[in-house]
Formats: C-alpha cells, sequence, structure tokens
C-alpha cells in the first residue's frame, strides 16, 4: 500500500512539470436567439456562429441576433399577419420571418383585420379574378401592364362577371332615367341593367316612360346606326325592330348601315344631308370642299367653300382611286422631265385628292409599286407612292471604273435597280453608250444670287458635262442633264458648257409653277449669242453716261436687277448695291443683260 501511495506521488511529480493549455470557453459557442439561422430556420436559440447575419439586407429589423431568449424578443415573440412577396396573407408569424421572406408586415395580428388581405374581384382589362386579395390585383396591373380594379365587395366570380360585364342593354337608374350602357357602366351609377334589351322596348314602357324608337339616323364610329327620341343608340339602319339589341357581325352584314372602311364606305352625310355609308373613294366627277378655297359673292358679300371637280388628269389617268391609295404626278407629265418639273404624291383620302409637293429641285421624287388587293370581292391595282431619295449624282460615275467604260448594268446598279423600270438612272445605247438620270436634278441658286453674276461666273453643274462620252451634245441629253435651257443642235463640247448654263433663275424666284393645273406663264430667258453689243452707251438725264461692260450668261427677271435708274432707245440702266447693269439686244435681237460702268 505504501509503495502504491509513493507511486502516484512520483507520478503526480513528475506530471506538474508537462504544460497544460487550458481551453477557456469563448464568447462566441454561447447560446443566442438567432433571427435566421444557416439552416434558414427564423428565431431559433443557437451558438452564435449560427446565425446568418447576411439576411435583411435593406436593415428593416432593429437586429440580427440577441443574447436574450427569443421569447423575450419583439420581432420574434408577437405574431402579425403578413402580406407576403405574392401578395397572399399569412396569420400568425413574426415579424423577423415576414421581413426575411420579403413580405410586408401589417399592424395586426389578424389578417381580416388588414385591408391589403381583404379578398374581393380583380379586373383585369375587363376579366374577371376570384378570389384575389387587393395587393395580388396591384402585383397584376404592373406584371401584366394592364389597367385594373379591385371591388372587395364581390363575392363570386359570378357574381363578378355580371356586374363587369361589357354586355349592352337598357340601364333604368331611379329616377326614371333610361340610357343604354354596357353592365359595367350601369354598376358603377347603381342601375337596373337589363342586358340586350332596347330602351325604347314596349317593355319597359313603365320604367322608360315617352320613349320613341328609330327617330333619326347617327354615326357611331363607321356605322350608321337609328337612335330612339332620347339619342340612345339603337340597331344599324336595316336591321327588322324588335325592340333588342342585335349588333351582332352575321346581324349586320348586308344593312344599309352597315358600312365598311375597307372597301372605301363610312358613314357620313349624303347630298341630302342625312346620315348614310358614303363612298370615301375618288372618282371622276366626284366632288368635294378643298381646304382653304371658297367662292366669294360680291352681290351678297358672302363666300361659300368651293366644290373642287376630279378630273382624269388629277387621278392620274384612272376612273377610279381608292381611298388611302397614293401615285406619282408632276406638274409637266413628261419625260425626261424638263426645267422647272415638280413631282408630286396625290393621294385619295376620304373622298378627297390630297397633293404634297416634293419640293422645286428634286432632291427627292415620288416613286411606286403597284399591288392586287381583293376590295368589296373584286381583284383591284392599288397603287402606293413614297418620297424617295433622287440619286441622279451616281449616274455620272459609270465608266469611272478600271475599264473607262459604261456597261448597261453598272448603269442601271447605280440607279438603285438592274430593272430598267426601277432604276433611277437611264443607259442610252443609242451609239453613245452613257447613263443619264431618270429624273433631272433641279439647280438651287438662291445662294448665288446675293449678287448678279457675271459673264466671268463659273457654274458648277451637271450642264456643263453635256456631251461627255461622244463629245457630241445633243437636246435629249441635255434635258436629262438637269434644269438646263435654250439648247443649239450641234454644238461642240466647249459650246454645250456655254449654252447649256442653267436656267436656275426660274426656280429661284418661284415663278415658274404653281401647282399642276395651275401653270399660267414662265418666264422667258434670253441667252446671249456672239457678238454682243458691248460698249453701249446710255446717256440719262439728272444721273449720267453708262457703258455696257460684259454681257451676263443669263438673263434675270428685271426686279432682280435693283432700281431703274432711266431709259434711252429701249434700253434700261439699274442700280443694285452700287452695282449698275444695262437692258439690251443682241445682233439676233434677244434680250441680254450687260454689267454696266458710270463714266
Amino acid at each position: 500500500m505504501n509503495k502504491l501511495v509513493s507511486f502516484l506521488i512520483i507520478v503526480m511529480f513528475l506530471f506538474s512539470f508537462i504544460p497544460v493549455n487550458v481551453t477557456l470557453v469563448s464568447a462566441q459557442t454561447s447560446n443566442v436567439c438567432c433571427l435566421k439561422n444557416l439552416n434558414g430556420e427564423y428565431c431559433s436559440y443557437t451558438s452564435a456562429d449560427n446565425c446568418d447575419l447576411t439576411f435583411d439586407t435593406e436593415n428593416k429589423l432593429p437586429l440580427k441576433q440577441s443574447s436574450f431568449a427569443c421569447s423575450q424578443v419583439s420581432v420574434c415573440n408577437e405574431p402579425i399577419c403578413c402580406v407576403n412577396a405574392e401578395g397572399t396573407c399569412s396569420e400568425k408569424v413574426s415579424r423577423a420571418q415576414c421581413i426575411g421572406q420579403g413580405g410586408t408586415p401589417t399592424s395586426s395580428n389578424s389578417c381580416s383585420a388588414a385591408s391589403q388581405c381583404q379578398t374581393g374581384a380583380c379586373i383585369i382589362n375587363g376579366q374577371c379574378s376570384f378570389p384575389m386579395t387587393q395587393k395580388e390585383c396591384e402585383l397584376a396591373e404592373e406584371e401584366e401592364n394592364a389597367e385594373t380594379t379591385f371591388d372587395s365587395s364581390i363575392t363570386s366570380l359570378e357574381q363578378c362577371i355580371e356586374k363587369n360585364s361589357l354586355q349592352e342593354g337598357c340601364c333604368v337608374v331611379q329616377d326614371s332615367t333610361c340610357r343604354r350602357t354596357t353592365a359595367s357602366e350601369c354598376s358603377q351609377i347603381s342601375g337596373d341593367f337589363r342586358g340586350g334589351t332596347l330602351c325604347s322596348n314596349p317593355d319597359l314602357a313603365g320604367v322608360c316612360p315617352g320613349i320613341k324608337k328609330e327617330t333619326t339616323k347617327q354615326c357611331f364610329n363607321e356605322d350608321v346606326y337609328l337612335v330612339d327620341s332620347k339619342g340612345n343608340k339603337e340597331n344599324v339602319a336595316g336591321v327588322n325592330y324588335d325592340g333588342f339589341i342585335h349588333d351582332s357581325e352575321s346581324d349586320k352584314i348586308g344593312k344599309v348601315g352597315n358600312c365598311d372602311f375597307s372597301f372605301g364606305t363610312v358613314c357620313g352625310e349624303d347630298n341630302s344631308g342625312q346620315k348614310a355609308c358614303i363612298d370615301i373613294n375618288c372618282k371622276v366627277g366626284d366632288t368635294f370642299v378643298a381646304n382653304g378655297f371658297v367662292q366669294y359673292s360680291f352681290e351678297e358679300g358672302s363666300s361659300t367653300p368651293e366644290r373642287i371637280a376630279i378630273t382624269n388628269d388629277d387621278l392620274g389617268e384612272r376612273e377610279i382611286r381608292y381611298n388611302g391609295e397614293s401615285w406619282c404626278m408632276t406638274n409637266t407629265g413628261v419625260d425626261p422631265n424638263p426645267p422647272g418639273t415638280t413631282h408630286y404624291i396625290y393621294s385619295c383620302q376620304l373622298g378627297k385628292v390630297e397633293v404634297s409637293p416634293l419640293g422645286t429641285f428634286r432632291n427627292t421624287i415620288c416613286e411606286s409599286q403597284i399591288k392586287e388587293r381583293v376590295i368589296d370581292g373584286n381583284n383591284v391595282e392599288y397603287e402606293n407612292a413614297v418620297r424617295v431619295d433622287n440619286k441622279w449624282d451616281q449616274c455620272s460615275k459609270c465608266g469611272d471604273g478600271k475599264w473607262k467604260k459604261c456597261g448597261r448594268n453598272e448603269c442601271l446598279k447605280l440607279g438603285g435597280s438592274l430593272d430598267t423600270e426601277k432604276s433611277q438612272c437611264v443607259y442610252n445605247t443609242g451609239g453613245i453608250n452613257e447613263c443619264w438620270p431618270k429624273y433631272p436634278p433641279g439647280i438651287d441658286f438662291i445662294g448665288d444670287l446675293t449678287g448678279i453674276p457675271n459673264s466671268k461666273h463659273t457654274f458648277e453643274n451637271t450642264c456643263g458635262i453635256c456631251g461627255k462620252g461622244s463629245n457630241s451634245c445633243d437636246r435629249t441629253e441635255c434635258s436629262y442633264l438637269g434644269d438646263c435651257g435654250n439648247f443649239k443642235e450641234g454644238l461642240s463640247v466647249t459650246e454645250g458648257v456655254l449654252v447649256g448654263a442653267p436656267i436656275g433663275a426660274i426656280t429661284a424666284v418661284g415663278a415658274y409653277h404653281f401647282g399642276p393645273g395651275y401653270i399660267k406663264e414662265a418666264l422667258s430667258l434670253g441667252f446671249y449669242k456672239a457678238p454682243i453689243a458691248a460698249g453701249a452707251k446710255v446717256s440719262l438725264e439728272k444721273t449720267g453716261t453708262f457703258v455696257a461692260k460684259e454681257a451676263i450668261e443669263w438673263f434675270l427677271p428685271q426686279y432682280l436687277l435693283g432700281k431703274v435708274l432711266g431709259e434711252q432707245g429701249g434700253n434700261k440702266v439699274y442700280q443694285k448695291e452700287g452695282n449698275y447693269y444695262m437692258t439690251g439686244k443682241d445682233t439676233e435681237g434677244n434680250d441680254v443683260v450687260y454689267t454696266a460702268e458710270k463714266q
């Protein structure tokens, strides 16, 4: 025994020299109330390192863990009604769980007392959904981008459908006022709805007194309807009266009041002033009131709208154009377009011919396409015109390639299509193989008219390239190149540049045309032909003597030359901004303008 005791004492003595690490219990291993643990459970009493500290990123809760027991933490021990993220409601859940799952806590612990959780019907674009909460209805409006109405008074799907139906009928209100409405509209004014029944129905005489049937006609949308003595819409004109609504397509087929916009008829006033299906196509001989055109009576001192008669020319040599149809026109009707030509888009709009000009200088032109359409059971040609850019400047590039030779396909392709009808370039095979614009450009000289050009003025324009391919410029090519005028056959390249000078003065002053069918006159432009009468003198009293110096290459309207100083022997002297000009004649009697100098 003594030996055993001695052995134990020795062992204890030896162990006293061995270092021992005593691990203290860390605060991290103590239990806390986790509002959410790593397993997804809410309000659990567990170790602190098991708490999920990443939830509630918006910090809607005051804490994420507590050293108190969960039964002592208010967000865990007070059950509330939670409006869930999808709009449904859950009772008796903790505020921590409600927020953690994306819901919205209410101030009540009972969902029946929360307004957001009241059930009813949600009407989405006129369609009923039941049952739904107010929150679900709001979410449906956001998700479907639709108009919604929430009605908590609805207790069944059948009640919702009956109350919000789009069916039409007679709505009877308390003061015996009766009018045609939908079931939904009648419900909103607390009326008594009689579905499918006209307010003039004899069976309603007791509640809708004094209403007489089919007294007049009115337009509703595109159709002609009869209306009762109180202005309530009844049936399409032509439907036999029986006191009930007949508004289906099968009810209206073949009836005189059933207009069809796609076939060119719509409700309007006929020649007698009555409502009827009128033809809105454009036909030769039809008349219409044109906006801005009036006839004035001097005797009566009054004006009335002028009625315009449609002609065959207006319709592009057609007898009829259908509503919505459009077509191309010019004020000359000649190809190639002569100087001053303007393109227009004509269109038939509700029986009227509308005109849209595309500009004087033909930077844009009109192109159209014809397709077949079925109208009123017949296959007809239907034309559609559009504004397009004029590619005239591309045509002259033909032959700029490696072989320096202009070919037919290259020419047509530069004009946008290998189809000769569609291409804006014309390939000439009359022995010269050149590529010309189908629609010659107009020439804009607005910028150049700030001063009057003299004989040294250089025109950078398309007329100057006349004769490019053959060293010979003829009248046809000159016309194709643009607004070039007074051409003389057989000129050389140099002479072609000279007399092919543009008549931009016409387009610049806008005096060449006033619209299709309204051209009254054009300015007559005289070009000089050498020799010219330079050195001619004009002596004016009180002003002095003026000497003609150089001839201007193209004649201008006199009002652009400035103030008239005087005249002698048929020659006039003008002054504009310190410059002098003299009008005279060349040896062949053509009008010319000279720069002049005062002696």
